[in-house]
């Protein structure tokens, strides 16, 4: 059977608006109150304000909005669709002292019946009862995804460089970088682009030496797994340490933490937490 691109996307489209009709007809249980707060976030390349609402029990976001401003901002919004996902209003609602909310609270949650009035709690502090702590945290972590995801980029784009520079000074100018032992700091993905082959370092290592032993194959093939690995993850720019006489011995530990790092941080942009 013959798919085309066309084909898958049309599928995506198709099923992903079933999703969302489904997803629409969900109710979120929610608490009585309700925390809101802005981040300011760079969406491609300007700079724009997301307004969002979370409940304070579960922390289930409710509702979020995209902003060009800050101040002056119309959050009313924000509350329409809040009530529209969850079906009520809560009965405090928690935010900093910024204006718009203020505003928006006195036309969609304020009441003159005292007994259905929502609490409107914006003169916050960073400590006891009265703080936005929740909130901040949940926009802290906004923060740190983008800190990961630009830390992420930055080791790509410098693990690909240095293998660019050992690929120009080795093979373009015959000077070799050394690490701590004295050998030479190539990586045998360099021979693969070299040769063109995949398979050519590893033919040569059994082929030539016909006293090779398993061990010695295994080693090798080792070598160049590590090699790939480090450059498929992003972190081949930790041998560079090896240039300032650092065992590789040592330099495995920071890359598994560094692979830690990352994949919890991957695991929270893709699961949304």
């Amino acid at each position: 059977m013959d798919v085309t691109h066309q084909t898958v996307y049309n599928w995506i489209n198709k099923y992903t608006k079933l999703m969302n009709q489904y997803l629409d007809k969900i109710v979120p249980q929610v608490g009585d109150a309700w925390r809101a707060d802005e981040v300011y976030v760079k969406i491609r390349g300007e700079l724009k304000y997301v307004f969002a609402m979370m409940d304070d029990e579960t922390r289930f976001w409710i509702a979020q909005e995209v902003a060009d401003r800050k101040e002056g901002h119309d959050a009313r919004g924000l509350l329409q669709k809040s009530k529209q996902v969850t079906q009520t209003k809560p009965k405090v609602f928690i935010t900093d002292g910024l204006g718009s909310y203020h505003e928006a609270y006195k036309k969609e949650f304020w009441t003159i019946k005292r007994r259905n009035r929502t609490l409107h709690i914006r003169h916050i502090h960073l400590q006891g009862d009265m703080n936005n702590n929740k909130m901040e945290r949940l926009n802290g972590e906004i923060r740190d995804r983008e800190k990961a995801i630009i830390i992420m980029i930055f080791f790509y784009f410098m693990s690909f460089m240095f293998l660019a520079v050992q690929f120009q000074y080795g093979d373009m100018f015959g000077v070799a970088m050394k690490n701590w032992e004295g050998e030479e700091l190539r990586s045998p993905i360099i021979d693969y682009i070299n040769t063109g082959e995949i398979n050519t370092h590893t033919q040569a290592a059994l082929n030539v030496d016909k006293s090779t032993t398993l061990l010695d194959t295994f080693v090798g093939a080792a070598t160049i797994g590590w090699d790939l690995f480090l450059i498929l993850s992003g972190t081949y720019i930790f041998r560079v340490l090896e240039l300032f006489l650092i065992p590789s011995i040592f330099i495995a530990p920071i890359v598994v933490v560094y692979e830690i790092l990352l994949i919890r941080a991957l695991m929270g942009i893709i699961r949304g937490v």
